[in-house]
């Protein structure tokens, strides 16, 4: 059985509520799997993550892994 991976939306909203009320310099966000996974075990609403990058000017971002392996 696969397993769906998701961020609820209520999480987005509060760390959201957190960036608007502080100063930074260099946004970052640390996320354990690949915003763009297409592995068996897929963020299944990467669009929200996306968006939420965009809408906090989000230059860099540091993804954990997936559950494929490739050698190169």
């Amino acid at each position: 059985m696969q397993s769906l991976l998701y961020v609820e939306i209520e999480v987005l909203a509060a760390v959201s509520r957190k960036i608007k009320q502080s100063e930074y310099d260099l946004p970052l966000l640390l996320i354990h799997h690949s915003l763009l996974g297409t592995d068996e075990c897929p963020l299944i609403n990467s669009s929200y993550l996306i968006d939420f990058v965009h809408e906090h000017k989000i230059e860099t971002v540091f993804c954990g892994h997936t559950h494929e392996l490739e050698l190169m």
